[in-house]
């Protein structure tokens, strides 16, 4: 809502914070393919952000990490069904994240 209310700053404040939560939950089970799969929307809510700050590099970092754990899910045969239109949700972002750094 914050984001798509164009209050960018603060977007990027929460969804830091959402991701700290999601990467302690993560990483206090790392089995937890549901906490998971929600540090994978963490990653990619804070790459939405950084594209919308207009910070392209930190977005596509964050859709790096977000594509890395998507794609780790998947190689576990972890949320199967779901993964594979994540993975390209996420790389269509990727490139939106890093086609604004390239020069006009």
């Amino acid at each position: 809502v914050l984001l798509q209310s164009g209050q960018v700053t603060e977007a990027l404040a929460a969804y830091q914070k959402g991701l700290e939560i999601s990467q302690k939950l993560a990483a206090a089970d790392p089995s937890d393919a549901q906490a998971q799969r929600d540090l994978v929307f963490s990653h990619a809510k804070l790459g939405l952000a950084y594209r919308a700050a207009k910070e392209p590099a930190k977005s596509v970092a964050a859709f790096d990490q977000a594509l890395a754990i998507a794609r780790r899910l998947k190689a576990e045969g972890k949320l199967a069904g779901a993964i594979d239109g994540l993975i390209a949700a996420l790389g269509s972002d990727r490139k939106k994240s890093a086609d604004l750094d390239q020069p006009k």
